[in-house]
């Protein structure tokens, strides 16, 4: 029970870091269109951002969550099975 409360919340945290991603990327970005609406209004981006921003965004949390849940994996069996916690050797 323990190990899979472990996985799942390196899982989320995993969700966080990429929902954080995704924010610092689509900031800029719509700020730069919204401030210049004239030079990229026509652009193919803007013309399928619904596209590309739901299609980007699932990539992004699904990406996010294997990861979470490989190195909550990989950690658990560093820290408990094995017991290398980085503990000095002394």
């Amino acid at each position: 029970m323990k190990r899979i409360f472990y996985i799942i919340a390196f899982m989320f945290l995993g969700l966080l870091v990429t929902q954080l991603v995704h924010a610092a990327l689509e900031i800029p970005t719509l700020h730069l269109v919204a401030n210049r609406y004239d030079v990229y209004g026509d652009s193919f981006v803007w013309q399928n951002w619904r596209v590309i921003h739901g299609v980007g965004g699932k990539l992004l949390s699904l990406a996010g969550l294997l990861t979470g849940f490989f190195l909550g994996r990989k950690f658990w069996q560093i820290l408990y099975v094995e017991k290398r916690s980085g503990q000095p050797y002394w």
